[in-house]
């Protein structure tokens, strides 16, 4: 099984299920007293001045939109996904209506069915960018039960709707445009309904990272890591730009035009540096990827894979170049029975101490490689591997002699090389011809062995009286 980049990251998911949880009761925790002050008029006393801007319909829109999207993600049961369906339905009603008002400049009784809100110039009425953020979070909650690719496709655009209107409502707040946040002084989006907002729109978008266009924030490749680790970067570099170019002039009392390129070259700078670390860390995620998918995790030389990359490498430059490249095939005797008898520990014990020893006595140049169970590979460009292999033979053997070791070494080895007069057409072939010249030689050594070891029992037998 391999585990694809579109894959989400499972510890992350859980993750941002708490945080999805934690910003579900965060505006239902605000909207809940509030809506208790408007029927009830004796809690206002007990609630900072400027409650009243949540209007008491905005108050239970929030509520309602909280616990229709907790009860849509946390609940198996389909009776209370309908609940939460049914939740989305009454927001919409009443956002809806709220937003049809604004459009034809009426007034509808269900504006003041909660509350009276006899003080404000439009009785009970929420702002436009509120009923907007309500009217399309009721839509998208209606839809949250539907599948295919469709509805998954609306239901990402309007959370991309939404992320944009309530970045808007900051800015407007953040740079002091009021037509961005409300139509009166008292018709417009409170500080406390953004923050609402705000949870309720992040929630969302982390449900969106299960499936559908913003799952790519959620997965496991590079891709998704660096959008998790850019995303804050965007979202906040642009406002902290524009803030200081417009505070610059009005703090420091610093010319428009110098405030401009100040700005200017530090968002050039910012960019570039960013970049600059972007591209450090891709290529970071790149090599750790590439030895992840070409090293072997047992003795850190190349596996299969990576030994037929770089040995078709060579050979392409061997013909290129008409020079001679070689295959040699290693196979470790007796793995099976070490296994067996000492333990696995100590079978990779050997697997690693023959890697490292592979390691040592061949060239940098040369790929070593590990083929998979006892079957090890080297390909060399040196026009002869005689020296290389009579030095790894001494010290296998000084290395047994010594007996520090509850193993004894022991292999086989074949040889193919590609020249001009040979017919050896692709790597494949010359891997071949090495593999069938070590298993020759393989039986050779196991017919000798049998051989000698029955001359030594006939010996032994005409020795004893």
């Amino acid at each position: 099984m391999t585990l694809s980049a579109h894959q989400h990251n499972p510890k992350l998911l859980k993750t941002l299920a708490r945080l999805q949880r934690t910003l579900l009761l965060i505006p239902v925790f605000i909207a809940a007293p509030i809506l208790l002050a408007w029927l009830a008029p004796t809690v206002a006393t007990l609630l900072p001045s400027g409650w009243a801007l949540m209007k008491a319909n905005t108050a239970l829109c929030t509520i309602l939109c909280a616990c229709g999207l907790w009860l849509g993600h946390f609940c198996t049961n389909t009776s209370l996904k309908l609940t939460g369906n049914l939740l989305g339905a009454i927001v919409l009603v009443f956002a809806g209506c709220a937003l049809v008002g604004h459009i034809t400049d009426r007034t509808f009784a269900l504006d003041t069915l909660l509350a009276k809100d006899e003080l404000s110039s439009v009785p009970g009425l929420m702002s436009m960018q509120t009923s907007l953020f309500f009217t399309m979070l009721g839509f998208a909650s209606i839809c949250e039960s539907s599948r295919g690719p469709f509805c998954t496709q609306v239901r990402d655009v309007v959370c991309a709707l939404l992320v944009a209107l309530v970045l808007t409502v900051f800015a407007g707040y953040l740079f002091n445009a009021a037509h961005l946040f409300g139509q009166a002084n008292d018709l417009r989006t409170s500080i406390q309904t953004l923050f609402c907002m705000l949870c309720i729109t992040s929630a969302l978008l982390i449900a969106r990272m299960h499936y559908g266009y913003f799952s790519i924030i959620a997965g496991v490749g590079i891709g998704s890591h660096i959008a998790r680790l850019i995303l804050p970067v965007t979202l906040l570099l642009p406002f902290l730009i524009v803030s200081v170019s417009a505070w610059l002039p009005q703090a420091r009392h610093i010319p428009l035009a110098l405030a401009s390129a100040l700005t200017s070259s530090f968002a050039a700078a910012t960019l570039f540096v960013l970049v600059v670390w972007l591209s450090r860390k891709i290529n970071d995620m790149q090599a750790e990827l590439r030895d992840i998918s070409l090293i072997d995790d047992l003795t850190g030389i190349n596996n299969r894979r990576g030994f037929y990359m770089l040995g078709e490498h060579m050979l392409y430059e061997a013909q290129r170049d008409n020079r001679n490249v070689s295959v040699l095939f290693f196979d470790l005797d007796g793995l099976k029975e070490i296994n067996d008898t000492l333990g696995h520990d100590i079978g990779s014990d050997l697997l690693k101490h023959f890697a490292s020893l592979l390691r040592q006595h061949f060239r940098k140049s040369d790929a070593v490689a590990r083929l998979g169970g006892d079957e090890f590979a080297v390909v060399s460009s040196s026009g002869d591997n005689m020296i290389a292999l009579k030095r790894l033979e001494r010290v296998v053997q000084a290395t047994n002699k010594a007996g520090k070791r509850p193993y004894t070494i022991s292999y086989s080895v074949g040889e193919a090389t590609f020249n001009a007069n040979n017919s050896i057409g692709d790597f494949n072939e010359l891997v071949s011809a090495a593999d069938v010249q070590m298993y020759e030689r393989k039986r050779a050594k196991k017919a000798f062995n049998k051989s000698y070891s029955r001359t030594n029992q006939a010996s032994v037998s005409q020795a004893t009286p």
